[in-house]
């Protein structure tokens, strides 16, 4: 399209002087406004009628309606334009002669129209616009054709249908008394633009006229359509929020929020520092603004609920941007498919409900592409609405992650390509080139520093050094130092240490297939469009798929929860896809094409319609046909990694359990679960009393009823039938798979042993510990999957010098639970027992090779690693020893007794210096410094 319009502009130039062939009408207004007369117009015509007779004529509108189309489209021979000029008084005539020799193409069936600026002697006066003469009678159908076409609503209406715009310039005074025409008001563009989504496309879809104009290109129900998609999408996410459940990045930002908010109104320092989480290297332009939503309305009683419904209101926002980008580049069938596939995405769209970070994230990014897709689309002419709205876009973004400043040079790429890939009215290197390419580069520069700026406002740890801050946030941001255990692949790997295809396998088994399909073919479409304009946006796009993963790669950056960190990059995938379906839909014979090209979609689309259908509120727990869906992947890969599915545990305890049972403040029924579900309790505290423990140790505390879900567990436990536990009485599914369970405890013998051996350990009293074995072999009994009693029950055997028992139920526990570094751990220890108790420095070996065995199933295992450092001191082996109490410290810095036995350990070989030095430092901040310096002793 780029290089088409600069051909023609060129040939326009050369061509600017001579005698051009084709049809010009003068439309004026009728007296009223203007003043006109019949008179006046009759004169005009005589002007030109001996030279310009047959390719000229003149219209005075006087409220009346005009000709039919059919006529106005004969009368310009398909050939000709028509000069509007606007509602002024006109205080003189001019001269029609320049008009013929504009630099106007012969063939006017080009989607394009002209602004009219007189040039004379005193100023410039912008006035007036030429358009094809199909478009005067496009606009004359639509309007009705009973009122004078004021040139503004014309030119609102054309560009609306994809025209582009062109300056011509008429060297003369300019002919009316008044120097500006008014803009519509606010209330007309708004009545215009509703009318054009809502009534004008079933008036066009019924006018077979309108349809055979040059530039109606598509069916305008399309439009209609991508109107009423998106309305409903902004009403139907919202509502489909409040049944989600908390995420697990809710209540963190929420507290952060309330921080920042007290920074801003009190001076409140604490927002500044935030030690566990970090969240002081995050900006807040979508949380503080939330909060402030939620004081202002007052919602504090559901500040979470009203935190979903925002956050799914920018859910909706992107969809809708993405609909928007693939209009502008492809036309609204195709923007209306994009939206359809955003919101038939799960996994998008289930992070849409309750995803703080990820999702205003998404939005920021999908929304500077697009207006900077539109200010590129403008150049030369430098728009400064799309200036402000890239600015706005790289503000909103950073200020939710530092990440987002990678919109800045993406603004420079791609800009940057633009000007050397697409051809220009000047010579490349010329003095007018370097002119606009210093122009634009000014501006994009003002761009960046007004987004950077914006996006530190809500940022108080940013605004303390604006400069210094956001560096040290970009650092923490790409080396996170959190790092959780993640199913991946029917492997537990730490999110720090995961395989490079991590992002891009779990995108390939997550997003639809026909989604996956549409954006491979895009390379294909993209082939096919390699010689005009539409190339670079595919370019664009594919650009802002690939980058962020491959650097991600690159840097082994630490991720988790499958690819919701990555999720800003879906928006462009889902464009890609929809652009290249829709272009793959108009090749060759068009109904064939369109009919097979429909069928694939609406197949595409059935998988994850049903899913959504079926499984809500758990929509993002997603996997597509290729990958077996979640029962093919259960067990393989992660599932709720955000506790969704707790809240409708949750709701189904509290509406169905709870009220069946007699309670009292005093006596209230004590709920476990392995997230936190206090929220969901907030207005029954005196019926329940939830709390928290990880699922492997829920039998070591006293609860009546445990609410689960199934991330953090074994991979081997969720595929041979061991989750859900004994007692499920509640099971909340997706697809055939249990995501969460409610137990009811039967049986509480595992935390009466659990106590008593505390107790015997604490006050060495053999005979509690006795009982002790006596109810944690009562528990297994009972259940003989009892993770937590089988690992009490090994220690206590440890304890009374049982080594062979306490191995033997570590065996049982490690036939259901394999590799479990806990369990070997207390097989290793109680070899390291025994070999001191019977003096039998053999068994040291054996300790070694199953501690060993721990830290291969866990590389951060601390405990492991020090017990492995004690067998190294017992065997005098002090390098080893030294080695691995230094890593238990690596992985646990506040971990006191490998301070401790290391200060023993060099004191014992005569380094007093350093043993002090660990004494002194095993409780302060000093210890990562010490541990860094001992790591680098031989």
């Amino acid at each position: 399209m780029a290089k088409g319009r600069s051909r023609d502009l060129r040939k326009d130039k050369a061509q600017a002087t001579a005698k051009r062939d084709f049809h010009l009408r003068f439309l004026f207004q009728g007296e009223g406004t203007s003043g006109l007369t019949e008179e006046y117009v009759e004169a005009f015509q005589q002007k030109i009628k001996s030279i310009y007779a047959s390719r000229s004529e003149c219209s005075l509108f006087s409220g009346h309606e005009m000709e039919s189309p059919e006529q106005t489209i004969t009368a310009t021979k398909n050939s000709g334009y028509v000069v509007i000029l606007p509602q002024l008084s006109q205080e003189k005539s001019f001269n029609p002669n320049e008009f013929f020799h504009l630099p106007l193409p012969d063939d006017s069936r080009q989607a394009r129209f002209y602004h009219l600026t007189f040039s004379g002697k005193k100023e410039d006066v912008r006035a007036g616009l030429i358009i094809p003469a199909e478009a005067l009678f496009y606009v004359n159908r639509i309007r009705g054709g009973d009122s004078y076409p004021d040139p503004a609503i014309v030119e609102r209406v054309l560009g609306k249908q994809g025209f582009e715009s062109v300056e011509l310039t008429v060297h003369q005074e300019s002919p009316f008394l008044e120097q500006r025409a008014g803009k519509p008001s606010i209330l007309s563009r708004l009545s215009l633009d509703l009318a054009w989504n809502t009534l004008l496309p079933v008036r066009e879809a019924r006018d077979s006229s309108i349809r055979k104009l040059f530039f109606v290109r598509e069916n305008p129900v399309f439009r209609l359509a991508f109107f009423l998609t998106a309305l409903a999408i902004f009403i139907i996410l919202p509502l489909l929020s409040t049944g989600a459940g908390l995420s697990g990045d809710d209540e963190k930002h929420y507290q952060h929020a309330a921080k920042v908010y007290r920074y801003y109104t009190e001076d409140d320092p604490s927002a500044l520092n935030d030690p566990q989480y970090k969240l002081n290297y995050y900006g807040q332009s979508f949380d503080f603004f939330t909060y402030l939503l939620i004081k202002l309305f007052k919602l504090e009683d559901v500040p979470y609920e009203a935190r979903h419904v925002m956050v799914a209101l920018t859910g909706a926002a992107a969809i809708l941007f993405t609909g928007l980008l693939v209009r502008l580049l492809a036309g609204h069938a195709a923007g209306w498919l994009a939206l359809v596939l955003m919101f038939l995405s799960p996994r998008f769209l289930g992070h849409a409900f309750n995803n703080p970070l990820d999702v205003p994230f998404a939005l920021g990014n999908i929304f500077t592409l697009y207006h900077l897709v539109l200010f590129l689309k403008k150049l030369p002419h430098i728009s400064l609405r799309s200036s402000l709205w890239i600015a706005v876009g790289i503000g909103w973004t950073n200020g939710i992650r530092i990440g987002g400043l990678l919109l800045v040079p993406y603004l420079f790429l791609f800009a940057g390509l633009y000007l050397l890939v697409r051809k220009w009215p000047w010579k490349f290197f010329s003095a007018p080139w370097w002119r606009f390419a210093l122009k634009g580069l000014l501006t994009l520069v003002l761009i960046s520093l007004a987004g950077y700026l914006l996006s530190v406002l809500t940022w108080p740890y940013a605004l303390q050094d604006i400069i210094n801050h956001p560096i040290q946030a970009f650092k923490v941001m790409t080396n996170i130092q959190v790092s959780i255990r993640v199913l991946y692949d029917g492997l537990i790997h730490w999110s720090d240490h995961l395989p490079w295809h991590y992002i891009p396998k779990n995108i390939l088994i997550t997003v639809p297939v026909i989604i996956l399909l549409g954006w491979v073919a895009s390379l294909y479409t993209w082939y096919t469009r390699r010689k005009d304009t539409q190339a670079y946006f595919y370019f664009m796009l594919w650009f802002t798929v690939l980058f962020p993963v491959v650097f991600i790669i690159y840097r082994e950056s630490n991720v988790y929860g499958g690819w919701r960190h990555m999720m800003f990059i879906y928006p462009s995938m889902v464009a890609l896809a929809a652009m290249a379906l829709h272009r793959l839909a108009g090749m060759g014979r068009k109904r064939t094409a369109s009919l097979v090209v429909g069928l694939l979609v609406l197949a595409g689309l059935l998988h994850p319609l049903r899913h959504i259908l079926l499984n809500y509120p758990n929509t993002y727990i997603y996997f597509n046909e290729w990958s077996g869906g979640i029962n093919g992947c259960y067990g393989k890969f992660e599932t709720d990694y955000y506790a969704n599915s707790l809240k409708p545990a949750s709701d189904y305890f509290i509406e169905e359990i709870l009220p069946q049972m007699e309670t009292t403040p005093d006596q209230s029924v004590r709920v476990v679960s392995n997230s936190n579900t206090s929220y969901y309790f907030r207005n029954h505290r005196d019926q329940a009393s939830p709390f928290y423990s990880r699922y492997y140790d829920r039998g070591r505390y006293d609860w009546d009823y445990a609410i689960l879900y199934c991330n953090y567990l074994h991979p081997f436990q969720l595929k041979n039938g061991l989750w859900p536990p004994r007692n499920t009485i509640y099971e909340v599914k997706v697809d055939s798979v249990v995501v969460a369970a409610i137990v009811e405890r039967k049986n509480k013998d595992d935390y009466r042993g659990y106590t008593l051996l505390n107790e015997a350990m604490r006050e060495q009293n053999p005979e509690k510990l006795a009982r002790s074995i006596i109810s944690l072999a009562n528990a297994i009994r009972y259940d003989p999957h009892n993770e937590a009693a089988m690992l009490d029950l090994g220690n206590a055997y440890s304890a009374s010098y049982r080594f062979e028992e306490a191995r033997a139920t570590m065996d049982r526990l490690l036939g259901f639970y394999p590799e479990y570094d806990k369990a070997l751990n207390i097989k290793a220890y109680t070899y390291l027992m025994e070999s001191q108790v019977r003096q039998e420095p053999q068994l040291l070996d054996q300790a070694i090779t199953v501690f060993n065995q721990a830290i291969q199933s866990n590389h951060k295992f601390y405990t492991g690693y020090y017990n492995l450092g004690l067998c190294y001191a017992y065997k005098n082996d002090k390098s080893n020893a030294i080695y691995n109490l230094n890593q238990a410290i690596r992985y646990n810095g506040r971990y006191r007794p490998a301070y401790e036995k290391l200060a023993q350990l060099y004191e014992h070989y005569g380094d007093t210096l350093y043993g002090v030095a660990y004494k002194v430092v095993r409780d302060t901040d000093l210890a990562r410094s010490v541990r860094d310096r001992m790591s680098r002793i031989p």
